[in-house]
């Protein structure tokens, strides 16, 4: 738990509903309205490159993938799971992770 969600639990039930009641009128003076938000893409179809990764795959297709190969040594106890489980998690965090760009 943030400090900050700490001090909200220890609020009285009178403080609770104050701080609720101000933050519902700034957000209704000045706050985002859901139309004012990004809106999610349509994932049912292809969504086009930007022109930086159109750039990157024409060097691609002229030159080669952009792999940087590397390894590392880990001295120690090494869990293989918990590895698995990080960049599972990455992985769905980061759309561009999972994306393809298709020839």
């Amino acid at each position: 738990m943030t400090d900050l969600q700490s001090r909200i639990a220890d609020l009285s039930p009178k403080q609770r509903e104050m701080l609720e009641r101000r933050l519902a009128d700034r957000i209704a003076a000045n706050g985002p309205t859901p139309d004012d938000r990004i809106p999610r893409r349509d994932r049912s179809q292809a969504t086009p490159l930007s022109i930086q990764q159109q750039r990157e795959w024409a060097f691609g297709y002229f030159r080669g993938a952009n792999n940087i190969p590397g390894a590392f040594w880990v001295d120690g106890e090494f869990d293989r799971d918990l590895l698995s489980r990080v960049l599972t998690e990455v992985t769905e965090r980061h759309e561009v992770l999972r994306s393809t760009v298709e020839q």
